[in-house]
């Protein structure tokens, strides 16, 4: 019997063959290689954070700003019970309230938020391959931009409506500069806390309830 022809491949029929080659991954990865491979998928962080930022404030009038109203109204909540009530603090009370209330409520919230992001991805972690991390750098960043507004509201507060009230002038001191770094500082610890804590919120659901009740308590505490 003889063989059967050998089949002729054309230019054409060989441009439209592509090849994929997998490769099993040896061990864990270095930092540097986690690294590089979250860069790889950093627009899928932006698309993670602009789905929570729309489905966080669809069909609401005021959108992000309701972050701005919570803030004001527990910053107002406080300064009444600490000023006017029990009498002590400065006339400026309110100023000192929101500077140390807005880097709190980042952290709580990153970390409240980022606890139930791995679990609310299941659906799409199951479907394709992304790093397991990206849940939770996307929930810290859309709190960053809160944060990064209410410092605005912050600036405008401090140096404009508290110096027609109270006279209190003068420009930023310099110490302002340090600013940025105090602020990567501060989401690199949100980020390592929620890590941590999105981890074993996988396996024990009742991680995220016992760090709610944890967070009204170093509130008040710090």
């Amino acid at each position: 019997m003889s063989a059967p022809p050998a089949s002729s491949s054309t230019p054409s029929d060989m441009s439209s063959t592509t090849t994929i080659t997998i490769q099993a991954r040896k061990g864990a990865l270095s930092l540097r290689e986690e690294a590089l491979e979250l860069w790889r998928y950093r627009y899928l962080i932006r698309v993670l954070m602009a789905r929570e930022l729309r489905v966080r404030y669809k069909n609401s009038l005021l959108g992000v700003a309701w972050s701005l109203v919570n803030t004001m109204i527990q910053v107002l909540v406080l300064t009444v019970a600490v000023g006017y009530i029990l009498g002590s603090g400065p006339k400026n009370l309110s100023a000192y309230m929101l500077c140390a209330y807005l880097p709190w409520n980042f952290f709580q919230t990153s970390v409240l938020d980022a606890s139930s992001s791995v679990v609310s991805q299941f659906g799409l972690l199951k479907k394709i391959y992304f790093p397991r991390e990206i849940p939770v750098i996307a929930a810290v960043c859309s709190n960053l931009i809160h944060f990064a507004i209410s410092l605005g509201v912050f600036v405008v507060y401090r140096w404009g409506v508290m110096t027609v009230l109270y006279g209190w002038p003068g420009p930023p001191p310099i110490q302002v500069l340090w600013l940025p770094a105090l602020v990567v500082i501060q989401v690199l610890l949100a980020l390592g806390v929620s890590f941590y804590v999105a981890a074993w919120n996988v396996f024990y659901e009742d991680v995220k309830f016992i760090v709610t009740s944890l967070m009204s308590f170093l509130f008040y505490l710090v």
